[in-house]
Formats: structure tokens, C-alpha cells, sequence
């Protein structure tokens, strides 16, 4: 599952309210090591693997139906599998996730935890079957949650 990102709920309300910010074209898909991104994270403050020497790079995700899909509430889900190019050093560890709207730093709009933490060494695709990121926009209350 993910967490809605600070930075992603500002852009969703000025998008709904007053159409201020437009969705981005497209998604950047950054793999996250050890420290899990929190509400206030933003894209410079990942816990990457190092471009420079092993061939990581954020993976970039079109936005549009041809990579997502909802369940017609609150959840969305990717419909293709995602590859990530082979790595050409060591990445370590991944563990979590971030939806981000820039090949580098920028913003996190979304997080989550992979739904597989995984070692990746040199040789190494990291591989995200469809359907194993998913977006929730919840809990959703309805008439009788109490409020």
C-alpha cells in the first residue's frame, strides 16, 4: 500500500479546486533503500542507490491508462510490469518506493513499501509485476463513520 505525500495532496487540491496545478505527464519511479520517505520528504531526500557508478535511474511511467488503472473508488493500480534498467553496480537493498514528478530530485507525491524488499547487485533487473503498486487515496468515510 502507499502513503499520500504532502507535496501530492497540495497538487491534488489545486487540481480539484480552482485549477491551479495540472497532473504531471509523467511519473518517476524512484527505488528507495533504508529510510522509508515520510509525508514531508521530497525527491532530494531519498535514499537512492548512487547513479553515477551503477546504473541507476529513476524509471519514467507515462501518465495515462496504458500504465494505470482504479478500481473506480480510492485505489490505482499499475497495469503493466515495470523494469527497471539492469544495474551495472551494486544498489543494495531496496525496500520502498516513491512516485516522484522529476528524473531527479523534485517532488514525492506518493510512497509506499515494495511489495518485495529485495538486494539488487550488478547484473540485477529489478522487476514490479502489475498490479503490485498500488496507490490508495483512502480511507474513504462514509455515512456512518461517526462523524
Amino acid at each position: 500500500m502507499s502513503g499520500l505525500a504532502l507535496w501530492g495532496a497540495n497538487e491534488i487540491s489545486q487540481m480539484i479546486f480552482g485549477r491551479r496545478s495540472l497532473p504531471p505527464e509523467s511519473w518517476y519511479l524512484a527505488l528507495i533503500r533504508n529510510s522509508q520517505p515520510n509525508a514531508f520528504s521530497d525527491g532530494t531526500e531519498l535514499d537512492e542507490p548512487p547513479t553515477d557508478t551503477t546504473g541507476y535511474a529513476r524509471l519514467e511511467l507515462v501518465n495515462d491508462a496504458t500504465i494505470w488503472d482504479t478500481d473506480g473508488y480510492y485505489l490505482t493500480r499499475n497495469v503493466v510490469d515495470l523494469t527497471f534498467l539492469e544495474a551495472t553496480g551494486d544498489w543494495g537493498r531496496l525496500n520502498y518506493w516513491a512516485l516522484c514528478n522529476a528524473v531527479t530530485e523534485g517532488f514525492v507525491y506518493f510512497t509506499g513499501k515494495l511489495p518485495q524488499s529485495e538486494v539488487v547487485l550488478s547484473g540485477d533487473v529489478v522487476h514490479i509485476p502489475a498490479g503490485s503498486l498500488q496507490i490508495s487515496l483512502g480511507p474513504i468515510f462514509g455515512v456512518d463513520d461517526g462523524s
